[in-house]
């Protein structure tokens, strides 16, 4: 018995390999990296022989919930029919999320903070309303208004992770977007600056 630690590079360059061998147990960390079924490490997940297959993510569905659809294929090839047919039962919607939810629940074990950390002090939570700047207030409204008039057909998820990251600073989605007065980022100096006269600790 032994223990093969590798990444999906390796794992997509040396497969030929790796997929003579019969595993007892193949773990997939980062299977959020799968999503796409047409690339190569998920192809290549796909066709690794193991009597079981363990894929870890706190991202199962990024965008839609096509991703679903190939995570769980890999873990258990068939169980939600070819893609095809699953594409065609199902849209972005919440109402397919509860459906598509019950038929793969028991190929999944969700755990979250509270059931695995018992020696976490309280989390405290602070909501601080923030004014935007004017740039970020045009910048987001003219890209909720653009999604708007162009919705017909569009990804519902895709939109709503668009506008989410918008909301952090537009800069994850825009890349030439520049605001030197950015409204939270000034905020979190001024957190930080406490926080060193403190002498305390922070995580950003």
């Amino acid at each position: 018995p032994g223990i093969v630690l590798t990444s999906y590079e390796v794992l997509t360059r040396d497969l030929g390999i790796l997929k003579q061998i019969k595993w007892d147990l193949v773990i997939l960390d980062e299977a959020q990296l799968l999503k796409n079924r047409d690339s190569l490490r998920s192809q290549a997940a796909l066709q690794l022989v193991s009597r079981r297959k363990v894929l870890l993510t706190g991202t199962p569905v990024e965008n839609s919930l096509k991703d679903l659809w190939t995570l769980g294929n890999i873990v258990r090839t068939g169980l939600l029919g070819s893609y095809r047919f699953f594409t065609s039962l199902i849209e972005d919607h919440p109402s397919d999320a509860k459906r598509v939810g019950k038929h793969i629940a028991p190929l999944i074990l969700r755990r979250v903070v509270r059931d695995v950390e018992t020696e976490l002090p309280e989390l405290v939570e602070i909501d601080e309303p923030i004014l935007p700047t004017a740039t970020f207030a045009e910048t987001y409204e003219s890209q909720r208004k653009q999604f708007i008039d162009n919705s017909s057909g569009s990804n519902v998820l895709a939109m709503i992770t668009h506008l989410t990251q918008l909301s952090c600073y537009p800069g994850l989605v825009i890349h030439n977007y520049i605001d030197k007065r950015d409204a939270k980022l000034l905020r979190l100096l001024e957190i930080l600056g406490e926080v060193r006269l403190n002498e305390e600790k922070a995580i950003v």
